[in-house]
């Protein structure tokens, strides 16, 4: 049994719950499929774009349309497709970006989860950045578990607490080293506005080739890992409950002799 309580089974790894198991994982998937770089190249294709035309762009325009359909409505719900594709290629099913779209199948449900995980993280964050990461640690498989076992945003967020208990500061961890592509993003997108646009072509160089390196490895990269630590902790949560749920089963009725 496990520090979580939990009964380990025999074919199940004994490091397969540790970070750098996930690590390691996420950074094979990474090299093997090619959803996690295109993943990768889109959204960095597109922040390029947004950041590199701001002065061009209506400010109005951005603020009152763009910005709202974009951030608002449509990224949350592509995080969480990406999150259903991430965890197919892990498992080695199959996968593509067309994985995305069950999103949108289920928009308000995937909405709605990634918005209370949003909300939940900012409000931690205000005490700090370690609350609002514990709050993620505890609930971020929702983003896996709402399309991969097909449950409601209480019943994912739910199971997510469960699978991560007495492992939730491993997947802490793993969220801290995960705030490493998001500050390549906040330096580029910083330097750019402080510094007016990127004047500076040694600046420009060196931002952009960070940024591009933090959104075409480091971020595919630790989506990998996430979806590995997921795949790792509901399997081990699953097969400790197949004993209890066998015994709920009602008795076979008995043989029909005639």
């Amino acid at each position: 049994m496990n520090d979580a309580g939990i009964i380990k089974q025999d074919n199940t790894p004994d490091d397969s719950l540790t970070v750098g198991y996930w690590l390691v994982e996420g950074w094979e998937a990474y090299k093997k499929y090619s959803c996690f770089w295109q993943v990768g190249l889109i959204y960095f294709l597109f922040s390029t774009v947004v950041q590199l035309s701001d002065p061009y762009i209506d400010s109005h325009y951005y603020h009152k349309i763009l910005f709202p359909v974009t951030n608002i409505v449509l990224l949350p719900i592509i995080k969480v497709g990406v999150a259903y594709m991430a965890i197919r290629a892990i498992r080695g099913q199959g996968y593509g970006l067309a994985d995305i779209g069950i999103a949108f199948n289920r928009f308000l449900k995937s909405w709605v989860t990634i918005a209370g995980l949003e909300v939940g993280a900012f409000i931690g964050g205000l005490f700090l950045i370690v609350p609002g990461a514990y709050f993620l640690s505890k609930f971020i498989m929702s983003l896996f578990v709402l399309h991969d076992k097909g449950l409601g945003v209480i019943d994912s967020y739910s199971y997510s607490s469960e699978i991560v208990k007495g492992y939730q500061w491993r997947v802490f961890g793993l969220l801290l080293i995960g705030l490493m592509p998001l500050a390549t993003d906040i330096m580029f997108i910083a330097l750019g506005v402080f510094y007016g646009n990127f004047y500076s072509i040694p600046l420009f160089i060196f931002t952009f080739l960070l940024f591009m390196f933090g959104q075409l490895v480091l971020g595919p990269v630790f989506l990998a890992s996430l979806a590995s630590a997921y795949d790792n902790l509901s399997k081990v949560y699953d097969k400790s409950l197949a004993p209890i749920n066998s015994e709920l089963q009602p008795p076979s009725p008995p043989p029909f002799a005639g």
